[in-house]
């Protein structure tokens, strides 16, 4: 319930007048709690937790309000700084409004709410879009106020299925007492009936095994029609936004929520630094996060929250894949509908890799024009990237014969003696020298000698450069050897 509508709606107020109209609305709240809203705790879901249900608890003859009355009250969330997108990308997401057969106008002038559906007659939603929304009580509203529209991307559009609600349940105590608060948002969560199944797809929610998925820092999106920004105009196409999964620390924290937030039946997703969120039209709706292998798992219905995308104010949502609601929910769910709707094994998707290297390491390869016959050849190596360099070489001498009578084939005998190999790992930016000695003993010594007799001798030295991705480049360098 993103907004100040009577001081609940989705974001609530830090006003003084807020606060009075907040401790208002819980005194009728509770008073109501002991007439209309009473029911029979039959169906235990969870350890000193049952499901109440809508149909049981009647509204006589039904007086609803205005349109633009219930919208104000339910004060509904849309997403902020998303993309529009389409129903093929989110087949589960749905839209819950108000009854064509009490309320005129199409799909978007009646739309109130997001949902999530988790089985073909089942949307998974939040309390707070049918406590005191189309009536005017203090209480859970008549279903028969309410309908849901699946598989469709424009609002105002024909496609899809628009589907009445037959019933909703929502959470109570051992004394019947609704476990939602419409103070402090707690347990804001129902699931709803349809009267008939929808054809498109539905969504698991997130199991007790599939904890690592939802983990803070894991990406997630949110989906839902509306208003780009707090207050803003609405949008009669489906929006969705990447977000990610923020620490219930971090949430709690007096720079976030504080005690606002309880970690217990709520959690937080979206950018710390602002700028992306649910707002004003996606309350109910899904907060979903990829699994490795494709497919998502569904986390989180909108909630509440302070304005909108604003810096360390991310959304709340309900906190339906862990205990204590999980459990109540997926209980609740087939004790209605004969359906498990939890997931399974779903582990989070590998992280993104990096895009094949296939470019060679740049080199850059220098040495002395000129070294003393004998003496090791320093070359001087650096690479634009972490890369193993190895130099190979050899020396090849010319002429240096002692006997003149030798005479001009002397000089055009040529010699070949190989250098010792040096290898060297560079980092990226680095410079490192690398030094080929001369072979040592008998073949050493000869060389020595045949440059002393006059040889012309050079060493011709090849330096590969070999990355971790396995690329490589080679460059050459000439060092003449004097005497």
């Amino acid at each position: 319930m993103r907004g100040k509508a009577k001081g609940r709606r989705f974001r609530r107020p830090r006003t003084t007048a807020g606060i009075a109209t907040i401790a208002a609305l819980a005194l009728s709240f509770l008073a109501a709690s002991a007439g209309a809203q009473e029911a029979d705790p039959a169906t235990a879901v969870a350890p000193g937790v049952y499901i109440a249900s809508a149909s049981d608890v009647g509204s006589g003859d039904l007086v609803p309000l205005s349109l633009p009355e219930a919208k104000h009250l339910v004060d509904p969330s849309r997403i902020v700084g998303g993309t529009t997108t389409t129903i093929a990308e989110w087949p589960w997401q749905a839209a819950i409004t108000a009854d064509s057969e009490f309320f005129s106008g199409d799909g978007f002038d009646r739309q109130l709410c997001g949902g999530s559906l988790v089985a073909p007659t089942i949307v998974v939603s939040a309390a707070h879009c049918f406590f005191d929304v189309l009536d005017g009580g203090n209480d859970f509203d008549d279903p028969d106020l309410f309908a849901a529209i699946t598989g469709r991307t424009q609002l105002s559009s024909s496609e899809g299925q628009e589907v009445e609600v037959s019933n909703y349940f929502w959470f109570v105590d051992g004394a019947s007492q609704p476990l939602y608060d419409p103070v402090t948002n707690e347990w804001d969560v129902v699931f709803v009936q349809l009267a008939s199944g929808s054809s498109q797809q539905t969504i698991k929610v997130a199991g007790p095994d599939e904890g690592a998925v939802w983990a803070p820092g894991q990406d997630a999106y949110i989906t839902g029609w509306g208003t780009t920004s707090f207050g803003g105009s609405s949008s009669d196409v489906l929006r969705e936004a990447k977000i990610e999964m923020i620490a219930d620390a971090t949430c709690g924290s007096p720079s976030s929520y504080g005690s606002d937030f309880i970690a217990e039946t709520m959690v937080c997703a979206g950018i710390l630094a602002g700028g992306k969120d649910a707002c004003q039209g996606d309350s109910g709706g899904p907060l979903v996060v990829p699994i490795a292998g494709g497919g998502y798992r569904l986390v989180g219905d909108t909630s509440w929250g302070i304005a909108c995308a604003l810096p360390n104010l991310p959304g709340v949502y309900g906190r339906i894949a862990d205990d204590p609601i999980r459990t109540s929910l997926a209980n609740g769910i087939q004790s209605v509908a004969g359906v498990d709707v939890l997931g399974s094994g779903a582990q989070p998707p590998l992280p993104p890799q990096p895009p094949s290297d296939t470019s060679a390491p740049q080199a850059a390869v220098s040495a002395k024009k000129s070294v003393k016959v004998g003496r090791a050849i320093k070359v001087v190596v650096s690479s634009d990237e972490a890369a193993t360099a190895l130099a190979t070489g050899k020396v090849i001498a010319t002429g240096g014969a002692k006997s003149a009578t030798l005479g001009t084939a002397a000089k055009k005998k040529r010699t070949k003696f190989k250098l010792r190999e040096a290898s060297k790992l560079i980092a990226a930016g680095e410079t490192e020298i690398l030094k080929l000695k001369q072979k040592g003993g008998k073949k050493r010594r000869k060389l020595v000698r045949l440059v002393r007799r006059g040889a012309k001798a050079k060493a011709k030295i090849k330096i590969t450069l070999t990355d971790p991705a396995g690329n490589s480049s080679t460059e050459k360098v000439v060092v003449k050897l004097k005497k």
